[in-house]
């Protein structure tokens, strides 16, 4: 007998030789486990740092749509912005009933806006426990409105049909006015 046989017949390294063939037909049959497990960590923490995004982006949108159903734009907002662009306030009881009765609904929801068609009137439904919920502004009291149309609740659409006014304004005619005379001081000396 050789030298191998007796080394072979040897306990200790019988079993490393049956160790490395089962060894082998592991990585026969899976040959990239760890990687499939990596490659699995690695898709799931993607996706949950996608998942994350995501959640933050609707949670922040709502935070913003809350914050603006909780704070909309005054009515002293309201006045200056309009009055800026030229409408005026309607105070004359009789004829803001006459809109009110022309208006689609009168049980708006706090802070809706409606706009006629040619954007000559606004109506703003600020406080809707009193006896004249809506406040009326115009710009000329003698177009009367035809149709009227919903433009929504908050800063959003109050921003939106401020935009709407000032489009309408820039595709109106200017008015002409004649060069003024510079102004001169009636104590100044002139030779």
């Amino acid at each position: 007998m050789d030298f191998a046989h007796t080394l072979r017949g040897f306990f200790p390294l019988d079993w490393l030789s049956i160790r490395i063939r089962s060894l082998q037909a592991k990585l026969s049959e899976e040959p990239y486990r760890g990687h499939k497990r990596k490659f699995l960590a690695v898709a799931f923490l993607i996706t949950s740092i996608s998942f994350g995004i995501l959640a933050f982006g609707q949670a922040r949108e709502e935070a913003i749509k809350s914050w603006e159903r909780a704070h909309l734009p005054s009515l002293q907002v309201w006045v200056l912005a309009l009055s800026t662009r030229g409408y005026r306030t309607l105070s004359d009881i009789g004829e803001i009933q006459k809109l009110a009765r022309s208006l689609p609904t009168t049980l708006d929801s706090e802070g809706s806006i409606w706009v006629d068609r040619d954007l000559n009137w606004v109506v703003l439904y600020h406080d809707i426990n009193q006896a004249l919920p809506a406040h009326i502004f115009y710009r000329d009291i003698r177009k009367k409105p035809e149709a009227w149309s919903p433009r929504g609740i908050g800063w959003a659409h109050f921003d939106s049909t401020l935009n709407e006014v000032d489009a309408m304004l820039a595709k109106a005619p200017k008015i002409l006015r004649k060069k003024a005379e510079p102004i001169t001081d009636p104590r100044e000396i002139r030779y």
